[in-house]
């Protein structure tokens, strides 16, 4: 026979299971062709404060692009990147750069925060745009090559980006949906490429000197910059140093945290294991004082602990970008990017 506290205790954990669900807070962004340039040369500084571990999951196509790690090969030219696929490994080798270089986050796969980059668009399109302007006064036969002209192709990269941070801890997803358009004649001459040293490099070098690069490398690093304001920080941590029956005292009052609130319990040295939750009851002095909702007080051990943290200002250097390739008006008119016709014909199908 299940004994009254036993009963407690295992409505209290089904009823957990729907009061902390994970919560997913979705943003979505449409980078300006300014954005594109700016976020194309940043440097990301590296922070005072101990790394904090994550998670990189590896990164997933949802696009009509075929997957293309080819492309990755030392010998990859511009004309290959434009009628290729997704080379996804190197996309996660740029953010792990991104994410990992300036030790603002540590790698660790146990990690209870994690990221995932998810490609949702990734196509070169090709738009018809007229890049002559005509003369009342030429003749029939310059007429005639004018009118041919406007049938002159100009690619436009579209590409639609999805990162997806995944805090367990806190029962909280955020989620970047990063679109971005960049025209060909919009490239940028010589945009540099600041990340740390990657075994891809040199592909790198050649693939942020196009357009669909370019895009890639902006969006990526603007989710970086978004990680940072929200997720880098000084990571503090309470622990549980007296137990009362239910009533557990937490070591300090932790900032951010209130009366009500409901908080993850950590095991005191496996930091990927998430022993239950804890609701704030009071906040006395310098101590909490909190109880368990899903566990068993008895698994409950002293130095067990529940973290908060605060995210960092100014995590982003941004430098002058560089100059852009072509300052041709006609094709770089932003509102018929903005309306290319879907249907016309796309390198990565």
């Amino acid at each position: 026979m299940i004994d009254d506290t036993a009963m407690r205790y295992l409505a209290a954990l089904l009823a957990s299971l729907v009061l902390t669900p994970l919560y997913a807070q979705i943003q979505s962004i449409e980078l300006t062709s300014e954005q594109i340039a700016r976020y194309n040369n940043v440097l990301f500084q590296a922070s005072v404060s101990p790394p904090l571990p994550l998670a990189l999951l590896a990164a997933q196509n949802a696009s009509t692009a075929h997957d293309d790690e080819a492309l990755r090969d030392r010998d990859s030219t511009i004309d290959r990147i434009l009628t290729g696929g997704v080379p996804l490994r190197s996309f996660d080798s740029l953010l792990a750069a991104q994410l990992f270089a300036p030790q603002r986050f540590v790698a660790d796969q146990r990690a209870s925060l994690s990221v995932r980059l998810v490609v949702r668009d990734y196509r070169t399109q090709y738009q018809r745009v007229n890049t002559v302007n005509m003369s009342p006064k030429i003749a029939n036969a310059q007429a005639f090559i004018a009118r041919r002209m406007q049938d002159i192709n100009a690619p436009v990269a579209h590409l639609q980006l999805q990162v997806i941070v995944s805090d367990v801890r806190n029962a909280q997803q955020d989620v970047w949906d990063i679109r971005a358009h960049m025209a060909d004649c919009e490239r940028l001459a010589g945009a540099q490429w600041l990340a740390a040293r990657t075994p891809d490099e040199a592909f790198w070098q050649t693939y942020s000197r196009t357009a669909i690069g370019q895009t890639v490398q902006a969006g990526i690093n603007y989710a970086v910059e978004q990680i940072y304001l929200r997720y880098s920080a000084s990571l503090i941590r309470g622990e549980i140093i007296a137990r009362r029956g239910e009533r557990l005292q937490l070591s300090l009052a932790l900032p951010d945290v209130n009366v009500g609130d409901t908080v993850a319990l950590w095991h005191r040295s496996d930091p990927a294991r998430v022993i239950g939750h804890l609701r704030i009851k009071e906040l006395v002095g310098s101590s909490s004082y909190a109880y368990p909702i899903d566990v068993h007080p008895a698994a409950v051990t002293l130095g067990d602990a529940i973290y908060t943290s605060r995210p960092p200002a100014a995590p982003t250097l941004f430098l002058p970008p560089p100059p852009r390739v072509s300052a041709n008006a006609s094709q770089c008119d932003r509102d018929k990017i903005d309306k290319a016709d879907d249907n016309e014909t796309t390198t990565s199908d």
